[in-house]
């Protein structure tokens, strides 16, 4: 195991009528990505959105909140991730009966966190990192949304690719 940061990329999108940007998310709040990722983003001068796991915050692995302050301190934002446990997904409410409670609850926790420790930065606490990537329970059905539109969120993020279409990049 070597301590040598890398960086996955998974699709990059250009189009010549809009100003070109690039966003980079860290899922999940781990400590590596204060400890190795952060500087050597900054090396380049580049900052990044950090998808926080609120209720594993300064657990054995991750951030410290005190190192989520300083990653702010330094120009980095933090978004509203998730799940509560960190495993799995908003589509393991699938079988409950109040799926939409139980979602509206699960990011209101997460943005709480964010809120109530100084972490929100240009109303980085109103956008959601999808975990897993999934943003509906099957095709056509708008709960996640309408949970998190419920809860003032404007905008949310996923990855493009499927955990198979990851792997299969990864040889």
């Amino acid at each position: 195991t070597t301590n040598t940061p890398w960086i996955e990329v998974y699709e990059i999108n250009y189009n010549e009528e809009s100003t070109p940007w690039l966003a980079i998310t860290v899922d999940d709040g781990w400590e590596t990505a204060y400890t190795l990722g952060a500087p050597a983003f900054e090396r380049f001068g580049l900052r990044a959105s950090f998808g926080i796991i609120a209720d594993l915050i300064g657990t054995p692995g991750y951030m410290t909140l005190a190192q989520l302050q300083d990653l702010r301190d330094r120009g980095h934002e933090m978004n509203v991730h998730g799940p509560i446990g960190g495993t799995g997904s908003l589509v393991n409410y699938i079988a409950s009966l109040s799926r939409l409670a139980a979602v509206t609850a699960e990011v209101k926790f997460h943005r709480d966190y964010l809120v109530n420790n100084g972490l929100n930065v240009r109303g980085s606490a109103n956008c959601y990192i999808y975990p897993q990537g999934y943003d509906r329970f099957a095709a056509g059905n708008e709960d996640i949304r309408d949970a998190l539109e419920s809860q003032g969120f404007i905008g949310g993020r996923r990855s493009a690719f499927s955990r198979q279409q990851k792997r299969s990049l990864r040889g």
